[in-house]
């Protein structure tokens, strides 16, 4: 092979880096991105990922920067997605994962070899998107060997798409969760517009909408491992917006007061806890303020209690001991 790939794949919007060698490699007749790195000299080794694709990238006569924001690019205890910091667990990484409905869409749309048809989106990444937001059908992963270097997603479909395609028949077929839909939109800036998310990094995003799920779900008599549940019904809360999530809260409390009266732990749970965590973290402020505001107005504080690092100066709701202090009630 000379140091020009004579066939290129197309640039498609969204695709990863290593979704663009996999398709190389498809359409140039190699059977695997690992055959064609070993017929060129290079490396397989971890170490090796990025010269490999500079490399590659040159062949193929395309500037590597356009990859950027779709690849995900290590930080410390994160990755990065579309601009955004995503926590490194929830990234997928050893092998292809993939929507089998989108994937035969594309094969049957396509022409050429059959795996270099189709690519890798970047959401599907992201754990964190359960399912896919156009299908509604669960994200599949590809079963082959972990590798230490990027997945091959278009081997895998080359010799596996009968079974991809009896896994797509097979999926229902449904209403992709709000949640999902959201967070792709996140990634690429085309989300719906939501006042208590959208100024929240997705990796804090996650974070509290299980927190909300959580105390929600468990407080019904729900099952306490259903984590991806959890996120799910926390997003549903918090989606509604500032005033209904709010009520929400009031409402889910006072189930279970027993007229003693609300407490802090009592009405914000697990919120209240993460809040407490993380109250030198100023991503979480706007969080902080909407519980401190509502605290002031709901709770019985008292004038210099501490609550999420405010200060209350005049108390505002009284408790039953103290508004029988105040006007001398038995």
């Amino acid at each position: 092979m000379t140091e020009r790939f004579e066939i290129v794949p197309p640039f498609r919007e969204y695709e990863t880096r290593d979704s663009f060698v996999s398709r190389l490699a498809a359409l140039n007749q190699m059977v695997s991105v690992v055959d064609m790195a070993r017929l060129l000299g290079e490396s397989n080794d971890r170490s090796n990922i990025e010269p490999r694709f500079l490399r590659f990238a040159a062949m193929a006569g395309i500037d590597p920067s356009r990859f950027d924001r779709h690849s995900p690019k290590p930080g410390y205890g994160h990755a990065m997605l579309g601009d955004h910091k995503v926590h490194t667990t929830q990234v997928w990484k050893l092998q292809a994962r993939y929507c089998p409905k989108c994937v035969v869409e594309d094969v049957e749309k396509g022409s050429g070899p059959i795996g270099a048809r189709t690519f890798q989106r970047f959401w599907w990444l992201w754990t964190a998107i359960e399912k896919c937001p156009d299908h509604g059908c669960d994200m599949a992963v590809a079963d082959d060997v972990k590798r230490s270097f990027a997945p091959d997603l278009c081997a895998f479909v080359s010799q596996n798409f009968p079974r991809i395609l009896a896994i797509a028949t097979a999926a229902q077929a449904t209403c992709a969760h709000p949640l999902d839909v959201y967070l792709r939109g996140r990634l690429t800036g085309e989300n719906e517009a939501l006042e208590l998310l959208d100024n929240l990094p997705p990796a804090y995003l996650i974070r509290l909408c299980e927190a909300v799920g959580r105390d929600a779900i468990t407080k019904t008599g729900g099952s306490q491992t259903l984590e991806p549940a959890h996120m799910r019904v926390g997003f549903e809360l918090l989606a509604r917006g500032r005033a209904r999530f709010l009520a929400h809260l009031e409402s889910n409390a006072r189930k279970f007061d027993k007229g003693r009266g609300l407490t802090r732990n009592a009405k914000y749970g697990r919120i209240y806890s993460l809040m407490t965590k993380e109250i030198a973290d100023p991503v979480w402020a706007p969080i902080r303020e909407l519980l401190w505001v509502d605290a002031c107005n709901t709770l019985p504080l008292a004038p210099g209690e501490e609550f999420l690092g405010y200060h209350l100066e005049k108390r505002l709701v009284h408790s039953l001991h103290t508004a029988s202090q105040v006007w001398r009630t038995p």
